[in-house]
This record gives structure tokens, C-alpha cells and sequence, in this order.
């Protein structure tokens, strides 16, 4: 009898837990963070988007939103596109449909920061300082040589 007090508190914060846990999920499930995380890491790694990826990410990017979280997902997958991928000409149309679809929340400091990452990718005519990702390297590696270019 004396532990239904102590029990009591902890099914609280197990309630707690299970709750935070699930609104969570209900937000990766939302902006669908596990398929952005393999984009990302598919990019960083390989250079490129594969065969079967390309067309979801063009349909996530196409998807139309009103909210500022799933657009900076957007945003953040054109970045390091930007950053690693090797085929210009596709990159140059991602950016055309995001900026198309989104001209409210693209302002003029984005287009800035783009100017300037397009400016050092090596098929652009000048010399990269983005580190390419060599056979060998590993993701954690390859992050740890962008963020000390950023």
C-alpha cells in the first residue's frame, strides 16, 4: 500500500513520455523526416539523387505548404544539393520549382546565399571549396569537412 503513491507518479511519467513520443512521430510522419533523411544522406554520400528517388523528391518538393517547418525541410535538402550534387542542370531545375511554388517565403537573402553556393560548385567555372566526397570517405567524415567550409 505504501507504493501507490510512488507508482502512481511514475505511470504519470510514463503517460508523459508515451505522449512526447508520440506527437514526435506524428510529426516525422507529418513532414515525412524519415524520406528526407535519406535524400539527405543519399546526396552527401553518392552526389546524386538515384533512379527511384528522383521522382519523390520532386514530388516533395512540388507539394504545396503553409507551413514554415516543411518549407526550411525544402530548403535545407536544395542546400546541400547545392553543396554535393553533381548534376547542375537538374539542381538548377529543383530550385525553379521550389522558388516557383513558394515566391511568399523566398525572399531576397535566399536567393543571396544561393547565388553565392552556385558560384562555388566547380561546373559553375570557378574553384570549389566544397569538399567532394571521395569512395572511401565516410558520411560523419564528409559532414564534419562541410561544416568546417561553412
Amino acid at each position: 500500500m505504501d507504493l501507490i503513491p510512488q507508482m502512481t507518479e511514475r505511470k504519470k511519467k510514463i503517460e508523459m513520455h508515451v505522449q512526447i513520443a508520440t506527437k514526435i512521430l506524428s510529426e516525422i510522419k507529418r513532414r515525412s523526416i524519415d524520406k528526407l533523411q535519406d535524400f539527405e544522406d543519399e546526396l552527401m554520400t553518392t552526389g546524386r539523387f538515384s533512379t527511384a528517388n528522383k521522382p519523390e523528391v520532386v514530388a516533395f518538393l512540388r507539394r504545396e505548404t503553409d507551413r514554415v517547418d516543411e518549407f526550411q525541410d525544402k530548403v535545407r535538402l536544395l542546400l546541400i544539393y547545392l553543396m554535393c550534387g553533381q548534376d547542375s542542370r537538374e539542381l538548377k531545375e529543383m530550385l525553379d520549382i521550389a522558388k516557383s511554388l513558394h515566391k511568399d517565403k523566398w525572399d531576397s537573402s535566399l536567393d543571396s546565399l544561393v547565388e553565392n553556393l552556385l558560384k562555388k560548385r566547380p561546373d559553375n567555372g570557378t574553384q570549389s571549396t566544397v569538399p567532394q566526397p571521395s569512395s572511401g570517405e565516410g558520411g560523419a567524415s564528409f559532414i564534419s569537412g562541410l561544416a568546417r567550409q561553412v
